[in-house]
């Protein structure tokens, strides 16, 4: 998922001196991702806005779940009706991206068996959205916008009449909107691309243009409903053998199925825009390409490539490469048959503060939004400069010039758009952005050093040696076998980063500490989740869930329920002192109880039973343990009370070999290993304190975690 792929076909207001050309955007889906996109349309919406050009050709629009979002804001803001200067921080894409974090999504209430995350955050967007629909937009906007979907159960499809049937997943809707000027709802209608389509699917549209928002606004979400993330979308459409009569869904022929993510089988809907371009087939077709994942988020991908034995790291690995491979399948059938002549290509300059995680790290902080938006926007600024230098079209363009942003966003544009990461602005620069600007670069040499042939490797000695690392460079180096997300957590540790926005939430929890808090809310949040599932699919949510987190950083549990059998019987509970840092959850009390083995109760004499309540204390050795053993060390002590002096009420046999002859104080260390926080080994030393005996003993005794 943090694979995503930002198509643009734009420039609009070149047409009017240049070549008419047949224009179009695709827009990828990227999960927290979003926010760079956002500031790269952005700043291509403002500068269109700036050169705007009355006679336009129509538009080509298509998005897949997070970029069906920035496509449908890309037109609304680009052809809103009503006049007045852009702002960037009152965009749409500023106020949908920048403050969308994790305390907002992960809304407990809102939470299902079928969704972990409430959608409420991005469906105050489409209040904003349906806004500026109402005001209208201008009345040359004539475009053409696809969705990717995908079915929750396959459709049962008939390729040709008699022939073979196969099961569907993957499905496309697209339609055409123009504008109608301000005060008038734009028109909405379904367009047909392919008579013999089994993957379009038709809207039921009315005359009531609110009401089509709606179901746009309905496949739109749909787009974006990543399984188990986001709660599945029930929607009601036909299909082409169905609309082409009438130009419209008769009653008897709209089907209701149930739809999630468009970017499962199609991230890259390429295959759209190659499709209705050849309905208004241009050969002098332009595509511009900016594409993050050639380069930087190659690395990025491999989560798990340094280390792979872990069973929980192996079945990861290859479900990430399957995923990527299925998502990119249509993208590289649209590059073996183009139907776009002309094309450049750009990349974004610096890995992305919310790539790690699958590009969900976004979530846990402001900052790593703010800061891609930034990134987004700095790329688009270079890129659209370095187009109009290249092509010489002969005349000036008004440029965005006034500032947007604060003192701290401005340096960052800056740096990236000039490369300069000598620049003067540094000294003064937000602590968490610079840190996040540290960790970036150092993945830039990391990446360089691993092989890749990215623009910088060739400056990769002088920004070891540059001023934002202020000689510290050595610090911020990988270490072996740490994969990207490791060494962003540990690096925004050392750093001291400051997660403003979880502890809002997480008061109690060190800010700075950064793998502990994006670990322990992802913990509690899937503890949260799990609560509403059936008890067996409750423990495989948690035990796969907790193998990938502790693969990442490991955390004990906060407390757990534990039975031993051996030389003794153990029922026992613990749980961590505190949940402040890692450190002191670490550290847990147990109270239990301990009775006679399970073979000494088969072999039951009166005078061998025992009943010794306890208390412990029990450390997790952090530095030992992973996501596949866990060690630690424990002490116990109680009171043992034995029946073979009446439990201390009558004299002890001190002659006896046998450890349950005597009531008295009991005591015991052990060394507790645990697999995958399940299966429990535990050897043991003990000692007894009777009246008139002392002893000391060994034993052995294997369990489980509850």
């Amino acid at each position: 998922m943090n694979r995503f792929i930002l198509l643009l076909s734009f420039l609009f207001c070149f047409q009017s001196f240049a070549k008419q050309v047949n224009t179009a955007l695709v827009v990828s889906g990227g999960v927290s991702l979003g926010s760079y996109e956002g500031g790269f349309l952005s700043y291509l919406t403002e500068f269109e806005k700036l050169n705007y050009q009355a006679q336009r050709t129509p538009q080509i629009y298509a998005g897949a779940s997070a970029g069906s979002i920035n496509a449908l804001i890309t037109f609304l803001e680009a052809g809103r009706a009503s006049g007045g200067e852009y702002i960037v921080k009152d965009s749409l894409f500023w106020r949908l991206w920048v403050p969308l974090g994790i305390d907002r999504l992960a809304d407990y209430k809102q939470m299902s068996m079928t969704n972990f995350l409430s959608k409420k955050p991005i469906q105050a967007m489409y209040q904003d959205a349906r806004n500026i629909w109402n005001e209208g937009l201008r009345a040359d906007i004539d475009i053409v916008f696809g969705v990717t979907l995908t079915q929750k159960k396959p459709e049962i499809i008939e390729v040709y009449k008699g022939g073979r049937k196969f099961p569907q997943m993957l499905n496309e809707a697209i339609f055409r909107i123009r504008g109608r000027g301000q005060g008038k709802a734009p028109i909405i209608e379904n367009y047909p691309i392919a008579t013999n389509s089994t993957r379009q699917i038709y809207l039921p549209f009315t005359k009531n243009q609110n009401e089509n928002l709606s179901k746009l606004l309905q496949v739109i979400e749909a787009s974006g409903a990543f399984p188990l993330a986001f709660k599945p979308v029930d929607i009601e459409y036909c299909k082409y053998k169905d609309f082409k009569r009438k130009k419209s869904c008769p009653k008897k022929s709209i089907k209701k199925r149930t739809f999630i993510d468009g970017g499962m089988f199609n991230n890259i809907p390429l295959t759209i825009v190659n499709k209705v371009s050849k309905h208004k087939v241009a050969k002098d077709n332009l595509l511009l390409i900016i594409d993050p994942s050639d380069e930087h988020l190659l690395y990025e991908t491999r989560e798990f490539q340094g280390n792979g034995k872990e069973v929980a790291k192996y079945v990861l690995d290859i479900f990430d490469s399957f995923i990527g491979t299925a998502r990119s399948r249509e993208t590289i059938a649209f590059y073996e048959s183009p139907s776009f002549s002309n094309s450049m290509s750009s990349t974004v300059s610096l890995p992305l503060a919310s790539s790690p995680m699958y590009a969900f790290f976004g979530f846990f902080e402001e900052d790593f939004r703010r800061f891609d938006f930034l990134i987004g926007y700095a790329d688009s600024k270079k890129f659209t400069s370095d187009y109009i230098k290249k092509n010489h079209f002969g005349r000036s363009f008004k440029m965005p010039s006034h500032i947007q942003f604060d003192q701290d966003e401005t340096c960052i544009v800056n740096i990236v758009e000039s490369k300069d990461f000598d620049h003067i602005c540094l000294n003064k620069l937000n602590k968490n952005l610079k840190t996040i600007l540290r960790v970036s670069v150092a993945k830039v040499i990391e990446n360089c050093e691993q092989g890749l042939e990215l623009k910088l490797c060739n400056r990769k000695e002088s920004l070891k040696q540059s001023r934002l690392f202020e000689g510290r460079y050595e610090e911020f180096k990988f270490k072996e076998n740490e994969n990207v997300t490791q060494y962003t957590l540990r690096k925004l540790k050392d750093e001291r980063f400051l997660f403003n926005e979880l502890h809002k939430t997480e008061k109690r929890i060190n800010r700075s500490d950064a793998p502990y808090l994006v670990i322990n809310k992802l913990h509690t949040a899937i503890e949260s989740y799990t609560d509403k599932l059936s008890s067996t699919e409750k423990f495989v949510a948690k035990l796969g869930s907790k193998a990938y987190l502790d693969s990442i950083f490991y955390i004990p549990y906060d407390s757990y329920l534990s039975i031993d059998l051996g030389t003794l019987t153990e029922i026992s509970y613990s749980r961590a002192f505190d949940d402040y840092s890692r450190e002191i959850k670490s550290w847990r009390w147990s109270v239990g109880f301990m009775l006679n083995s399970v073979m000494d109760f088969q072999e039951s004499k009166d005078d061998d039973n025992v009943f010794i309540p306890n208390i412990g204390i029990e450390k997790t050795m952090l530095s030992w343990s992973d996501e596949g053993l866990q060690v630690s060390l424990g002490l116990r002590g109680g009171y043992m009370f034995s029946s073979a002096d009446k439990y201390g009420s009558s004299y002890c046999e001190t002659a006896r070999a046998n450890f349950k002859a005597c009531s008295g104080i009991y005591g015991q260390f052990y060394p507790l290993f645990t697999i995958y926080e399940k299966v429990r080994i535990k050897p043991f030393v003990h000692y007894i304190q009777a009246k008139e005996n002392k002893e000391f003993g060994t034993g052995l005794e294997l369990g489980l975690n509850l």
